[in-house]
């Protein structure tokens, strides 16, 4: 380093602060370093942003949420558009804005109001049904050591049939002239027991339609009850039923006192589960009763079609979908706090 103070001086002199150098540069050059510095700058806070893992779960998140956001979000709008226009596709009115009049005609019909409480009971009669009947068939293989496989493949059978296939199975069994369950029912219980003599009309009578669609249904949902339950079942520490035989506790008590508590959760979202995919589904229905006799069996999905494809009134029909949006999605908060509050409790699933 030199000693001299004229260097010195002149060193000093022709150094100056960046900052004073690009304002006292020409405008093409500064605009261009602006432009240099800038981008740099920006482009490392990208870098530094993408090499961390903050945004990991947004970028592996981001196209699955886009894509059901477009095939959820839009249909339901266009069908909350479509449910506030007249929509009767043979009419010149298909276009006229009428509002809430869908909604308030489908408050004040009775027939629409029957469906809705059929809906809401063979939903639930069903995810009993079909509770139940997994529950039993769960514990019982649970505690089989022979013909274990061959059992569970003989209840999974229902499961990979068709609605319209298991319709079909239960109209035959349930035949007044060829039906061996109707058959049996009559043969070994009915004349024995009441002296009953003929046929039983079972899916024609009012007073049985919708019991033979509940039955029908919670047979075909039974298999996924039964698969649920028995995980859970599995995953129950052997320990708890040896500590619970050491103090003297019996079948039942093991029962009531260690597996129900541990399967409580895995029944009520299974229940829930199934009454959303029976109130969806209405092809049982139309194969073995067509809605009737009557209207004793009359679902909203099937008011839907009727209204939507056989009557072309698409204004009314898109009104009673979004009234089945609304239900279900009270049912959908259900179910999302029953995971929540389980993962809190930390329990078996």
């Amino acid at each position: 380093m030199s000693n001299h103070p004229g260097e010195v001086k002149a060193a000093s002199a022709s150094y100056r602060p960046k900052s004073e150098q690009i304002l006292s540069a020409p405008p093409e050059e500064t605009t261009c370093r602006r432009d240099k510095f800038t981008t740099t700058y920006l482009t490392r806070i990208a870098l530094h942003y993408l090499r961390s893992e903050k945004p990991l779960p947004y970028i592996l998140a981001g196209p699955a949420v886009l894509i059901v956001l477009f095939v959820i979000g839009y249909p339901l709008l266009s069908n909350v558009w479509d449910s506030l226009h007249y929509g009767h596709l043979p009419s010149p009115r298909v276009n006229e804005w009428v509002g809430f009049d869908h909604y308030i005609t489908i408050v004040t019909d009775p027939e629409l109001r029957r469906a809705t409480l059929n809906s809401i009971t063979i939903s639930g009669g069903t995810a009993l049904f079909s509770v139940l009947a997994g529950l039993a068939w769960a514990v019982a293989l649970n505690q089989m050591r022979r013909f274990k496989a061959g059992l569970q493949v003989l209840v999974l059978t229902p499961w990979v049939l068709s609605g319209v296939m298991v319709a079909r199975l239960w109209l035959w069994l349930l035949d007044p002239i060829l039906g061996v369950l109707n058959h049996w029912l009559v043969s070994f219980v009915l004349r024995p027991l009441f002296g009953f003599q003929g046929s039983l009309e079972l899916t024609t009578s009012p007073q049985t339609a919708g019991l033979t669609v509940v039955i029908a249904c919670g047979w075909r949902m039974t298999p996924f009850v039964f698969v649920m339950i028995l995980a859970g079942l599995q995953s129950i520490p052997q320990e708890l039923y040896e500590a619970a035989m050491v103090d003297g506790a019996n079948t039942y008590q093991r029962f009531r006192y260690v597996t129900l508590p541990f399967l409580r959760y895995i029944i009520i979202i299974v229940a829930l589960l199934v009454f959303v995919w029976v109130f969806n589904d209405f092809s049982i229905i139309y194969v073995m009763t067509r809605g009737g006799p009557g209207f004793t069996t009359m679902v909203l999905p099937y008011r839907v079609y009727r209204f939507i494809v056989e009557g072309f009134r698409l204004g009314i029909g898109s009104a009673l979908s979004m009234l089945m949006v609304l239900l279900l999605t009270l049912v959908a908060v259900a179910y999302v706090r029953l995971l929540r509050r389980q993962s809190e409790e930390g329990s078996l699933l």
